[in-house]
């Protein structure tokens, strides 16, 4: 489900040439929380989604290259250099 709500995410990201791997925002609970002060972190899963670790406690914007040996991240909602 993509929304003004979730627009200031970036979305879970996966590419064909990366099999197994996808990132994701989000936040460990039993529901999603939309809200601006709800702690969201970014997520990793190298096996197709069955488990995820988090990577950061910040949400990122993320790519992949490499065919998944190369993931770049950095902060969504704050300046970088």
């Amino acid at each position: 489900m993509y929304s003004h709500k979730t627009a200031q995410f970036a979305s879970p990201y996966s590419v064909e040439s990366a099999v197994g791997i996808v990132v994701a925002v989000g936040n460990v609970g039993r529901n999603v929380d939309f809200s601006r002060s709800g702690k969201k972190s970014t997520f990793l899963s190298r096996d197709g989604g069955l488990n995820f670790n988090e990577v950061s406690s910040i949400p990122l914007i993320y790519d992949l290259g490499d065919h998944g040996g190369l993931i770049v991240a950095a902060p969504n909602l704050q300046a970088t250099t």
